[in-house]
């Protein structure tokens, strides 16, 4: 379930990283809801977020309702690896973006040794004033 775009959502975890699902660029609208198949416990969840090597997100994550995560996403060369430190077994797990993205340049650098960019979806920009929040690929995952 998304605030926007629900058609295009199941391109977050459709397993095709050349696809992504977008929010509308309004705040408000800026989230999307996972259900799972059964009840368990979400110990990490790794996520790669359109422009990953540039931009910086601010999210929060929810667990039923309930806030198991704020924070920033770091600049990356693929996945960001968010660890949810007292998970609560749950089937429903909700990010939300709280605003705008930073770049990287305002918190540091990252460099591929190989250079170069790996896809259309590392360099989209955001228009100025609009919250977009971009999920190319997203995993929960239980520490066994």
């Amino acid at each position: 379930k998304a605030g926007s775009n629900q058609d295009s959502a199941v391109r977050s975890y459709d397993d095709n990283e050349l696809s992504e699902w977008q929010s509308d660029g309004k705040l408000e609208n800026a989230w999307i809801t996972y259900k799972l198949n059964e009840k368990t416990f979400v110990d990490e969840i790794t996520i790669k977020l359109t422009g990953w090597r540039d931009k910086l997100y601010p999210l929060a994550i929810y667990s039923a309702g309930k806030k198991v995560w704020e924070g920033y996403t770091y600049p990356t060369l693929g996945y960001c690896h968010i660890q949810i430190n007292n998970p609560i077994k749950t089937d429903n797990i909700t990010i939300k973006m709280l605003g705008s993205t930073k770049s990287k340049s305002e918190s540091g650098d990252t460099t591929e040794l190989a250079g170069g960019k790996t896809g259309e979806l590392d360099r989209i920009a955001t228009k100025k004033g609009q919250v977009n929040l971009r999920i190319v690929e997203i995993d929960f995952l239980k520490n066994m």
